[in-house]
């Protein structure tokens, strides 16, 4: 059976409610809900991705360019925490 929304919202009240299971990361996974450990599941490893983020040579606008140092800073921590936790971003400082 497959569950189909359109939202977020939508796919995590389906897994709330024990309808199924998603594979996102953990950085954005609500805090009601726990990580599945995929091999006591009985289910296979999840294959890698390739993760890739573009950006234009211009300058960016000082808010896009703290949009991008937010996302580098959320995927680095994540790669380097092997997908086990969900630390949150930092924030950059608010321009004085």
């Amino acid at each position: 059976m497959a569950v189909n929304g359109s939202s977020l919202a939508s796919l995590w009240s389906a897994v709330r409610a024990g309808l199924g299971v998603t594979a996102r990361a953990a950085l954005c996974l609500p805090p009601d809900l726990k990580p599945l450990d995929a091999t006591a599941a009985g289910l296979p490893p999840l294959q890698k991705l390739e993760l890739a983020l573009w950006r234009a040579q211009t300058p960016l606008p000082v808010a896009a360019e703290q949009l991008r140092l937010i996302l580098l800073d959320g995927a680095a921590a994540q790669i380097a925490a092997g997908e086990r936790a969900a630390p949150k971003p930092r924030l950059p400082e608010a321009a004085a």
